[in-house]
């Protein structure tokens, strides 16, 4: 075929000699190519291993290479499309369209590359679709812009299309300096497979990015080295997506919807919002990582925030347990303890929701009663607890006991109790047992123990001392049922947590 244009010419000869074809300086009309020519010249022997390489060149006709099979490179930068360009079922060495402007749809299903697909700064005014794409090096798209014009397979407002799309190395989906990377339309990357990074780092997202099952060694979502923060105005969904190192999300603008469950992560390196309204917008149920980028600061009140709010505020135990279990791997066991301490009171709190009416109560002390020791993880409350009442109580027998007060405290038996000797000054006879008010408080609080002051003292019943308008002796009586129940509760308590009935983490169900 014969060159047709003058940069046709100068690609022929480019091509031949392994160098780049130039159109500066040439008009309108000597910058275009025929989209025949080109792939004429593609098929001819002779062509050097550098490939066919053209800069600034216009296609004013639709560019159809579908199912070449091209052992180099092809590199058009800086040129203008027209209309649409196939690439359905091509393979090359690379292909490369830095700087490029494409006014038609992109459509390479199934393409096949050796090495990078490169369109860094590309302008794509209708969608890319790279679905089935097999890249054998990365899938640059560096500052580039990706419209969406037309529906594809009935969908509508799809700016990259990349089912399955299987890139050996890194995806490259971020800013430069000058060009920041946006999707105006939605990023559909289900199943894909990305043996390297996939970075987002600095990027405009308006529409969401949909990549379920997707797999990556690392995603990075953070703010750029020139202070760009990512921007994020749909829901990103990462659903039984597999990141197998590090997962980065931080300083992400915009309201974001975050759908991780079911996902599985090497390292989690998350910034969750402040805001309450958006992180009902992510989904952790299901989640698993190995182990938390900053594990020091994973019991914050940010963090706990997050797993109380996600999911719609509708409550799983799984995330808290993923949670402990890595802050115990990381030896952060306190913080641990805190994280488990939390989800039982949000367990409580979802039980209470879902309660019948009769049945609130019953749960609301169930839940006091299980918080005095930390829902299991703080045994030591209960012992803390039990000092604290036998202390006050001891005071209060001691002063029972006292002559001032009467002797309300009296020997049990019935002939020293009711003795003439007694009735007339309250002193027992030298005979009856002594009286240990603090040894009576600490038999009285302990349920097995015995220390023989119960057996031998009571409260009188009547002793004509009242004390908001009740007998003091019918306090005392009172005192004794109340340490003899908050003995049983807290024993009860403490077996229950040293024992790990309380906090089984066993099930993530």
């Amino acid at each position: 075929m014969t060159p047709g244009s003058e940069a046709e010419k100068r690609l022929q000869t480019a091509s031949t000699h392994g160098l780049v074809a130039k159109t500066r300086g040439l008009s309108a009309a000597e910058k275009v190519v025929r989209p025949a020519f080109l792939r004429w010249l593609l098929l001819q022997p002779g062509i050097d291993p550098a490939g066919v390489r053209i800069e600034g060149a216009v296609f004013k006709e639709m560019l159809d290479l579908a199912n070449l099979s091209i052992p180099f490179p092809l590199c058009l930068t800086k040129c203008k499309f027209r209309k649409p360009v196939i690439l359905t079922d091509a393979e090359f060495r690379s292909l490369c369209f830095d700087d490029s402007t494409f006014a038609g749809s992109f459509s390479a299903k199934g393409l096949m590359l050796k090495r990078d697909f490169s369109a860094e700064r590309a302008t794509f005014k209708d969608y890319l679709d790279l679905r089935q794409a097999r890249i054998g090096g990365s899938a640059m798209l560096i500052g580039a812009k990706l419209n969406a014009k037309s529906e594809v397979d009935g969908l509508s407002w799809i700016a990259f299309l990349a089912y399955a799309m299987h890139v050996e190395d890194n995806l490259m989906m971020h800013s430069d300096a000058n060009h920041r990377f946006e999707a105006k339309g939605e990023v559909r990357l289900l199943g894909a497979k990305i043996g390297g990074q996939w970075a987002c780092v600095g990027g405009s997202f308006e529409k969401g990015i949909f990549a379920e099952w997707l797999t990556a060694e690392s995603f990075l979502c953070r703010r750029d080295d020139y202070g760009k923060a990512p921007s994020m105005k749909g829901a990103i969904l990462l659903t039984s997506a597999e990141i197998k190192s590090r997962f980065q999300w931080k300083s992400v603008e915009g309201e974001p919807g975050l759908k991780l469950d079911h996902a599985r992560i090497g390292v989690l390196d998350i910034e969750p919002s402040q805001d309450e309204r958006m992180l009902q917008k992510w989904s952790l149920n299901g989640l698993h990582y190995d182990r938390l980028e900053n594990p020091k600061e994973a019991d914050s009140g940010a963090m706990l925030a997050l797993l109380r709010h996600s999911d719609g505020g509708q409550f799983f135990p799984q995330p808290y347990r993923q949670l402990f279990r890595a802050l115990r791997a990381a030896g952060h066991s306190a913080q641990a303890t805190k994280v488990m301490i939390e989800m039982k009171r949000e367990q409580f709190r979802d039980w209470q929701e879902k309660a019948r009416w009769f049945r609130k109560p019953i749960v609301g002390a169930a839940a006091f009663l299980s918080s005095l020791v930390g829902h299991g993880y703080r045994p030591a409350n209960a012992v803390v607890i039990a000092l604290g009442l036998w202390v006050v109580s001891g005071i209060f027998y001691w002063a029972a006991a006292h002559p001032d007060w009467h002797q309300i405290m009296a020997p049990r038996e019935a002939e020293v109790r009711f003795s003439s000797h007694y009735r007339e000054d309250g002193a027992w006879p030298s005979e009856s047992p002594r009286f240990f008010p603090f040894a009576y408080a600490l038999d009285r609080m302990t349920p097995i123990v015995e220390l023989g002051q119960v057996a031998e003292f009571q409260p009188k019943g009547r002793t004509y001392v009242q004390s908001l308008g009740i007998d003091v002796g019918m306090w005392l009586q009172i005192l004794d049922w109340f340490l003899l129940i908050s003995g049983w509760i807290l024993t009860t308590l403490l077996v229950s947590s040293l024992t790990g009935l309380m906090r089984r983490v066993e099930s993530d169900e």
